[in-house]
């Protein structure tokens, strides 16, 4: 029925075999790297239920405003393109607050070996990257067309009051809370400013920036979800 059965047959049936295999592999191995890309730990994505933001909700419940911009996700210049990602920047004005979910690749860590001539490779684990939000005011809001000009503009920069890490696959998570901060019609834009732990020099470029807020872009909406509203709730009772 399938003929004489020779080596050279054995031979091609084997290659064939192992072809289908690995275009299989390449296959699942690629759905699974998009899923992966897209999808971050559920845990990393609910609000972190600090005092000021479950006081804010103990006020205003479920209409507690919240909103959010389309922005760059990802550092693009020569230098770190691709290191970075900003995956959910949320703005919370009752509270006076800023929440982003930070993301770099393990890849990005031995690029920082190399970046800084490093002896060795840091662990995923290590507290890598310094992480603040520097917000530009406008001091001429009268006159749109000066916000880049000098003396026009000032910058301020505000720390972590809170984080939290996690990891996935190959992605390492800092969620951070910023407390403080009001947009308001004074502000030009809002930059979330990345340092190597070891090279923490804030009058010089950061190793990488992403705008996360600008006032020519619009406001996106947003609501608490069930997940935000159990996190409140629970730090409420």
């Amino acid at each position: 029925m399938f003929g004489r059965i020779t080596p050279w047959k054995v031979i091609l049936w084997l290659i064939r075999f192992l072809f289908f295999t690995l275009v299989a592999c390449i296959v699942v191995f690629l759905g699974w790297r998009m899923v992966t890309h897209n999808s971050d730990p559920k845990e990393m994505k609910v609000l972190i239920a600090d005092k000021a933001l479950a006081d804010a909700f103990e006020t205003y419940g479920e209409d507690l405003e919240l909103f959010t911009q389309e922005q760059g996700t990802y550092t693009r210049a020569e230098r770190n393109n691709g290191y970075f990602f900003i995956r959910q920047a949320m703005f919370i004005p009752q509270a006076e607050q800023v929440q982003i979910l930070f993301r770099y690749n393990n890849s990005t860590i031995k690029a920082l070996t190399e970046d800084y001539g490093l002896t060795s490779l840091p662990d995923r684990g290590e507290h890598l990257y310094d992480l603040s939000i520097v917000v530009k005011k406008d001091l001429t809001p009268d006159i749109k067309e000066d916000y880049n000009e000098e003396g026009c503009y000032t910058l301020e920069r505000y720390h972590p009051d809170l984080e939290i890490s996690g990891e996935r696959a190959l992605y390492n998570y800092r969620k951070a809370v910023f407390n403080g901060i009001a947009v308001d019609e004074t502000t030009l834009a809002v930059f979330v400013d990345i340092y190597y732990v070891g090279d923490i020099q804030y009058e010089e470029p950061a190793y990488g920036t992403l705008c996360i807020w600008d006032f020519e872009s619009y406001d996106l909406p947003r609501k608490l979800t069930g997940d935000d509203i159990a996190a409140l709730t629970a730090t409420n009772k």
